[in-house]
């Protein structure tokens, strides 16, 4: 027999982590457009890792396209 309860959770609970891939998957993206940006501005690989809280190899990957 099927606890409607405990399925009620468990489709509430799949729903919120969805939303949240979806947000965490936006915000990677603005901060990606941010990164291209501020590299295209001239500003310092090193400095704009340090502020992303990327490491240097993973902005050099994002500017790479890769």
């Amino acid at each position: 027999m099927e606890n409607g309860d405990e399925m009620s959770r468990v489709r509430t609970a799949a729903g919120r982590y969805t939303d949240a891939k979806a947000t965490t998957e936006q915000a990677r993206q603005e901060l990606h457009a941010a990164i291209l940006a501020a590299l295209a501005a001239g500003l310092p690989i090193g400095k704009v890792a340090a502020e992303s809280g990327y490491d240097r190899e993973h902005v050099r990957r994002i500017r790479d396209g890769a």
